[in-house]
């Protein structure tokens, strides 16, 4: 499995960071999306990454919105039998349409990873960039494992930018917009 072989742009970018910065990671789709790819394209690498359904029938994600036909009671059991594995990295991947772009050149990728393992880490967290996870925090009632989680994660894409100034916001709310979310 190569990055140039799936459809789903923003699922590879979590993957490179995840891949360039060690973290793990969680790809939630439906059915016909391409979860499980992806999860075996990291796991390739060496790094822990898991695929699961966001329900039993699959579909409670945003690209089937509504079309989910699960009961509350179903939603309760699945989330008892199936409970979200702990990872820095959660993504939804989309299912694929006709105007989807196809992923880069799993060479290209593979080096920005390589590079990105080795720079400098970030000096800090910036003032914009504190203040965005300060609200994550309030807002999404972080815990102190997900905020150093989220941080690491924020210096990682910091890294694959070749940027070793204080981490700033939109680092940083790449990393916010990869925690669980409370839905799935």
């Amino acid at each position: 499995m190569r990055f140039s072989d799936i459809q789903a742009p923003s699922a590879l970018r979590a993957a490179e960071v995840a891949l360039a910065g060690g973290h793990s990671i969680v790809f939630v789709g439906s059915f016909d999306s391409p979860a499980d790819e992806l999860a075996d394209l990291v796991n390739e690498q060496g790094l822990q990454a898991y695929s699961r359904r966001p329900c039993p029938c699959g579909n409670r994600c945003e690209a089937h919105f509504g079309a989910c036909t699960c009961s509350a009671k179903e939603m309760r059991d699945w989330a008892f039998w199936h409970p979200m594995p702990t990872a820095d990295i959660y993504v939804e991947v989309q299912t694929p349409g006709p105007e989807t772009q196809w992923g880069e050149n799993h060479e290209t990728v593979m080096e920005r990873i390589r590079d990105g393992r080795w720079r400098s880490d970030p000096e800090g967290v910036g003032s914009p960039a504190g203040h965005l996870l300060d609200m994550a925090e309030h807002q999404l009632g972080l815990s102190d494992e997900q905020i150093a989680a989220t941080i690491e994660v924020a210096k990682t894409i910091a890294r694959l930018a070749c940027d070793t100034t204080p981490i700033e916001a939109a680092y940083m709310a790449e990393a916010i917009q990869y925690l669980p979310r409370r839905s799935t």
